[in-house]
């Protein structure tokens, strides 16, 4: 368990600890994730430093076509939430050389 002010600074902190005990303490389960924090107009920066691409639905037509669900049976009154689950090997990209 950490705290920080910022969950990116958190997140190092655990990373660096995992790291540092591996040998002494094998990890045998993570789960991590947090939304950056800051302007909301702004697009945040992911872990290896690249802006994180957004793009939301405007148009009411985009709407009907991918945020309303068809109103089948087994559907009506539910609630659903899509999840990507991204890898980052962030080890590997610590030790890529820039050149």
């Amino acid at each position: 368990h950490a705290c920080a002010d910022d969950e990116q600074i958190a997140f190092h902190a655990i990373r660096n600890l995992i790291r540092k005990g591996r040998n002494a303490v094998p990890l045998r389960w993570s789960q991590s994730g947090f939304a950056a924090i800051g302007d909301r107009m702004e697009t945040p920066w992911n872990l290896f430093g690249f802006k994180d691409g957004t793009a939301n639905p405007t148009k009411e037509q985009d709407f009907d076509r991918v945020i309303w669900a068809d109103s089948k049976d087994w559907m009506e009154n539910g609630s659903y939430m899509a999840v990507r689950r991204i890898q980052m090997f962030l080890e590997t990209w610590d030790r890529t050389s820039l050149e």
